[in-house]
This record gives C-alpha cells, sequence and structure tokens, in this order.
C-alpha cells in the first residue's frame, strides 16, 4: 500500500519528498472535499489544477479499504492483460480477491499520448474480468451487469481511472 502523506492528498509538484515539515492548508481540503463528496466524477477534470481529482480517488478508495479491509490486507493479487490494439503498451490492470469479493484497478499508461488530441483511440481494446459477473465501479458508480470483458473506451468514458468491485458468493 502507499504512504498518503499528510498533505499529500492534493497534487504536489515540489521537488522534494513530502516529509510533512510543510504547513497544510486544511480549509482547502475541507472544501474540496465537501466540493467532491457527491460529485459526478466526470465533472472533476475541469478544476484538475486545485487536486479535487487527486482527493476524490483518494478519499473513495479509503472508504472501500475500510468497508473491505482484508480483501486489502490479505486478498490475493492477479495481474489482468487486456487485449485489443492499445492493450500492450496503453492499459494497466490488476484484480485481489478474498473470500468471495474480486477488486480490479486499472488505469491507462501514456495518457498525453492516448488524450493529446482529445480521444484517446481504444478502438477495440478491452480488458477481460477476472470473472462473469456484476461488477460497480466503486469511482464512477456505474454498474456493469453480466459482464466478463469491458472495452477500455466504457471503462474509462466518466473517469481515467476504473475500480471495479464484484462479490461472487
Amino acid at each position: 500500500m502507499p504512504d498518503i502523506y499528510q498533505g499529500g492528498e492534493l497534487w504536489d509538484f515540489s521537488l522534494v519528498d513530502p516529509d510533512n515539515r510543510r504547513p497544510v492548508d486544511w480549509q482547502q481540503r475541507r472544501t474540496l472535499l465537501a466540493a467532491i463528496s457527491n460529485a459526478d466524477p466526470s465533472s472533476l477534470a475541469a478544476d484538475w489544477q486545485d487536486g479535487r481529482e487527486k482527493l476524490f480517488v483518494t478519499h473513495r478508495l479509503l472508504h472501500l479499504r475500510q468497508q473491505h479491509p482484508a480483501l486489502f490486507a490479505a486478498g490475493d493479487y492477479l495481474p489482468l492483460y487486456g487485449e485489443g490494439g492499445r492493450a500492450n503498451d496503453r492499459l494497466c490492470a490488476f484484480a485481489r480477491f478474498y473470500e468471495g469479493t474480486a477488486l480490479v484497478v486499472a488505469v491507462p499508461r501514456l495518457v498525453y499520448r492516448l488524450y493529446h488530441n482529445g480521444d484517446a483511440g481504444w478502438g477495440a481494446t478491452a480488458l477481460p474480468l477476472p470473472h462473469e459477473g456484476n461488477w460497480r465501479d466503486v469511482l464512477s458508480g456505474r454498474s456493469h451487469e453480466n459482464c466478463e470483458r469491458i472495452s477500455a473506451a466504457e471503462l474509462f468514458a466518466e473517469f481515467p481511472v476504473a475500480v471495479l468491485l464484484s462479490a461472487t458468493d
């Protein structure tokens, strides 16, 4: 699990380690947290400079970890491999499993080249899921019913990161 440094919930463009010596603007974080708590994730990109996207992901994933601590602490890890045109060089994904619960995390790689003209050009690129079932994206809230694979274009349609959760029991 990555460390989350105090004050590192937003973008930090400093050239040194965030060693917690700088003052943290807690009021800014409270304001942004209130703004993102019920936000539509596709609306966050308009103000990306203030770090709300990073705070949104951090907030949602910490909440998920609180709900499923064993999945994160003791879950089995499985790398996942995409299929299709951009799968090998532009898609990174893995799954974790623990007692009937599965989690899939998928992110695009080298995104500037993917999105520099506004269209990612995913084409037929898809991510096979570890099992067929009902999956819910923890970040966007979208459901994928009876799904055993999902196209990359659909996966990243609303937000540039996908975290899918499925209960198999």
